[in-house]
């Protein structure tokens, strides 16, 4: 957002504030309907066009507009203001989405005006169209849409009074907890942990997995309350909070409990998680596990269509031997025969196979100076012949002969 743009801003004292509808309804492009149901102009009519005109334009326009005129239903309205947006006639819609409020104080239409002078970056209009689906409606949308934008342009006290009207008037709704987590994790930022506490405490009781899990760091890396810090953990984790899974895999990963590290990476990993994938690959590199590096990489790989395309370059291994890798897993899935198909378009990959069909056509079985197993040797650029296994390992170094 830019901030520049909202520099001024009118703030209203209070959301019951009784002269707000009054300043409001002033600052509204007012239209409003005379006796015998016809509409007057709120602004200049596109082309000086008349209602009988529009209402011949096509049949959707003279079904609504039926029913305007008949009993000047607000919500026939909004669906008529919904169809001029969806074919790009915004002032058509800005007409009747403001013909709405004026008949019936929609809140429909003020949300989504609201919305439309959000994206449209016209931030002081839909500051409007906001507080008066507050104050009409105590809309909960309306007052966490504001928090967050006041939250963006760092009014933080404006910030606190919604999140925390929303809190008061909506309690145990999912906006209410998403107030409450953001008032915590504010002051969780500027360290108030007792303001931060109290929000995420509250969030327990709620049963939010966010404020539970943040709880848990801050037991692990503020206070150093590991037992306070655990039963979080454990208790987002029952929750299935993915974040707080890797979490506590770090905090035994501190602990140098590799066990328990492993478990709960892997538990991650089940749960599709890639950068845990990361993070065992680069244990098990260490380790020499090559058969729970096979099975990793296979997990992430088959995980990649519920979360992040796979990065190579976060793997431990040179692409060459991430291709063996995946070349040497049993029944490989769809999703592994897939990057395979792909990995065979590297230059690397493509020359290593080439070598490895010529070699096999020249049955060049030989004791290869690394590993001293007798298999198929190949050659590196040097022109020194090394098994295929042997050969993935040292690609990227120099020759140890």
């Amino acid at each position: 957002m830019e901030e520049d743009q909202v520099i001024g801003l009118n703030r209203f004292a209070s959301y019951d504030d009784t002269c707000f509808y009054e300043m409001m309804l002033k600052e509204i492009e007012s239209r409003s309907f005379s006796n015998n149901s016809s509409l007057k102009n709120e602004e200049s009519r596109e082309n000086s066009e008349t209602i009988e005109n529009e209402e011949n334009n096509n049949e959707i326009i003279r079904k609504y507009m039926f029913i305007i005129n008949i009993n000047n239903d607000d919500k026939t309205m909004v669906k008529l203001a919904d169809y001029y947006k969806s074919i790009y006639k915004y002032r058509k819609m800005k007409k009747y989405y403001n013909y709405a409020i004026n008949t019936a104080y929609n809140v429909d239409a003020m949300m989504k005006l609201g919305k439309f002078y959000y994206k449209g970056k016209q931030f002081k209009k839909m500051c409007k169209y906001y507080e008066l689906a507050i104050l009409h409606h105590n809309n909960s949308d309306a007052m966490v849409f504001l928090a967050n934008y006041y939250y963006t342009i760092k009014d933080f006290s404006n910030m606190i009074k919604y999140y925390n009207m929303c809190i008061e008037l909506h309690s145990n709704t999912k906006n209410c907890i998403v107030s409450n987590y953001k008032l915590g994790s504010y002051y969780e930022n500027i360290k108030d942990y007792d303001n931060m506490k109290k929000y995420y405490f509250v969030g327990v009781d709620y049963k939010d997995v966010n404020s539970i899990s943040s709880l848990a760091t801050y037991y692990e890396i503020i206070e150093k309350n590991f037992i306070e810090c655990e039963k979080y953990y454990l208790m987002a984790i029952e929750k299935n909070d993915i974040i707080s899974m890797y979490n506590y895999a770090d905090y035994f990963r501190e602990k140098k409990d590799f066990k328990n590290m492993e478990k709960y990476l892997w538990m991650a990993l089940n749960k599709n998680d890639t950068t845990s994938m990361y993070d065992l690959l680069d244990y098990y590199s260490i380790t020499n596990d090559y058969e729970n590096i096979k099975k990793c990489l296979k997990k992430g790989i088959e995980s990649e269509k519920y979360n992040k395309v796979i990065k190579y370059d976060k793997i431990p291994f040179s692409y060459l031997k991430i291709y063996n890798i995946l070349k040497s897993i049993n029944n490989p899935s769809f999703q592994v025969l897939k990057h395979l198909n792909k990995m065979t378009n590297n230059i690397h990959v493509n020359n290593y196979i080439n070598k490895i069909n010529l070699f096999s056509k020249l049955n060049y079985i030989a004791e290869c100076p690394i590993c001293y197993e007798t298999k198929l040797n190949i050659d590196l650029k040097c022109a020194h012949t090394f098994c295929t296994d042997c050969y993935t390992e040292i690609y990227d170094s120099p020759c140890p002969l």
